[in-house]
């Protein structure tokens, strides 16, 4: 995918999975490329950052939304039986919807991804 801002490419973001896995077990690979530099998740708790002037740092970050669900889930299930909304309703993810239908409808088919 392309992040494009003011016409202007702003990053590459690239993401897969090599092989079929159980739920919540990922083989995952993704990494996001800048004018300034690259950051790579190498699994589900590092990323690597590399700057276009060879300087490396690798940081402790969560990657996938796994280490959230049990929290997501209990917070839902608490506003159900007290009666509240979510946090965000249907009609307020339209637009985020709409951000994740452009971003696909911008990839190229004949640039491999």
């Amino acid at each position: 995918m392309m992040w494009m801002a003011r016409s202007r490419l702003r990053c590459v973001i690239e993401t897969g999975y090599l092989y079929p896995a159980p739920t919540s077990t990922f083989d995952m690979h993704y990494a996001i490329r800048t004018p300034k530099r690259y950051i790579v998740a190498h699994d589900p708790e590092t990323i690597e950052i590399v700057e276009t002037n060879g300087r490396r740092e690798r940081r402790k970050s969560l990657t996938t939304n796994v280490p959230h669900y049990a929290t997501f889930m209990s917070d839902t299930i608490a506003r159900l039986r007290a009666d509240q909304p979510p946090l965000a309703s249907l009609s307020e993810m339209v637009p985020v919807m709409r951000l994740v239908d452009a971003a696909y409808a911008k990839h190229d088919p004949l640039i491999p991804a």
